[in-house]
């Protein structure tokens, strides 16, 4: 079944998903191989929600680890800049 990942990202200004990209265009380059769908489904001021679906739990499993320093390194400049992420996974019956 596959996976949605939701991440919340509020408490933030100046537009946190314009933050977020800029650092992976800088070098903070994601691996989506394993990764099936990215939407932006909210983009505000404060706060933005970003959702990405998986083929299944071990897509998922496999980007996470693909990913892990990447990830890691968002989340330290995440917190420098007073970002706080909400995540959520859920099965979903099929990727819209």
């Amino acid at each position: 079944m596959p996976i949605k990942l939701s991440l919340v990202t509020s408490e933030g200004s100046d537009y946190p998903y314009k933050l977020l990209k800029s650092w992976v265009t800088a070098g903070d380059t994601l691996d989506d191989t394993n990764l099936s769908k990215t939407v932006l489904e909210a983009n505000t001021e404060t706060s933005c929600t970003v959702v990405k679906y998986f083929a299944d739990a071990t897509a998922l499993d496999n980007w996470r680890t693909t990913n892990e320093t990447v990830i890691s390194s968002i989340n330290v400049k995440k917190e420098a800049n007073s970002l706080s992420v909400a995540r959520t996974e859920e099965t979903v019956d099929t990727i819209p």
